[in-house]
């Protein structure tokens, strides 16, 4: 986010899920941080829909 937003990324302490949050000033910013970070996750998890 270069200083102009905030990610997290955690696994849930209650239920079997990967939580992630981007806060950032632009909506845009928001949904292409979430997009990235899911591909990834999905990615290195070996996720299969």
């Amino acid at each position: 986010m270069a200083g102009e937003g905030r990610v997290l990324v955690r696994y849930s302490g209650t239920e079997p899920k990967l939580r992630l949050l981007v806060e950032a000033a632009r909506d845009e910013d928001v949904q292409r941080g979430l997009a990235q970070l899911e591909c990834a996750a999905r990615t290195d998890l070996a996720v299969v829909d």
